[in-house]
């Protein structure tokens, strides 16, 4: 499993818990930086490990995110969300076309539609209907920014992009804000504990901390909490045929 970066919780977020009644926390009051680093550690760790599998590749190696969902006549960038930068190099597919083109599941270049396998036919099979081809690398660009996204050519009106790639989750400038939160407080909660009695004032926020991050941790593990950042983003799904296939009735009328 990769170093997850404690989905970009700093030791300032961590020590900011404890920032009440004019008293500036330091790394040093809970053992220094080493022991804050270790506590932001094991409280991703934890996330990690309570979060469904589906939920953790979809942070780690989204497939078929839609990047643009209706195309200005003529745009030739989009760029990639927040949630899912930086990317590892070279790992970006891109597909797109018109909403037609995404009735089927879009199909990558090393497995063409009726190969049968991950390796490419000598001449590719026809695309099947409403199933867009993943574009040749040679057919769009990345900035320096890595994430900005240019095409070689400009999309039609209401064209749709939709992006498959491996997100860098051990760079420093990886971050998940809605969870670097929750990292922050269980390690908050974890250092407070190893330096406050029960008997004091400030046992009470540590208790308060604990009790959020677990909460939290046991809603994540349910699905009952999903990351802001997934929640917002659309992903590409197949049309839902139940209705078209479901038995129904006609009046017959007798000649």
């Amino acid at each position: 499993m990769p170093t997850w970066n404690n989905f970009g919780a700093t030791e300032a977020m961590a020590l900011r818990r404890f920032a009440l009644s004019g008293y500036v926390p330091t790394a040093a009051d809970f053992g220094g930086t080493d022991a804050v680093a270790d506590a932001l550690a094991d409280a991703a760790g934890e996330i990690i490990q309570a979060m469904p599998s589906a939920r953790l590749a979809e942070l780690q190696h989204p497939e078929f995110l839609v990047v643009v969902n209706r195309a200005a006549d003529g745009q030739s960038a989009f760029t990639i969300p927040a949630g899912w930068r930086p990317m590892v190099a070279g790992s970006l597919h891109v597909w797109r076309g018109q909403p037609q083109a995404f009735v089927s599941r879009p199909i990558y270049r090393t497995n063409p539609w009726g190969a049968g396998g991950d390796m490419p036919l000598p001449v590719p099979t026809p695309t099947p209907p409403g199933a867009a081809m993943e574009l040749e690398e040679s057919r769009f660009s990345v900035g320096g920014d890595g994430y900005t996204v240019t095409l070689d050519a400009p999309l039609a009106r209401n064209d749709q992009v939709v992006v498959a790639l491996d997100v860098d989750v051990a760079s420093a400038s990886y971050t998940i804000p809605s969870l670097a939160g929750v990292v922050a407080t269980g390690a908050a909660a974890a250092l407070g504990a190893k330096v406050y009695p029960q008997a004091s004032a400030e046992w009470i926020l540590v208790d308060r901390l604990a009790q959020q991050f677990a909460d939290h941790v046991a809603g994540i593990a349910r699905g009952a909490i999903v990351p802001a950042e997934v929640r917002s983003a659309v992903w590409w799904k197949a049309p839902d045929t139940t209705e078209s296939m479901s038995m129904s009735s006609v009046r017959m009328y007798r000649g």
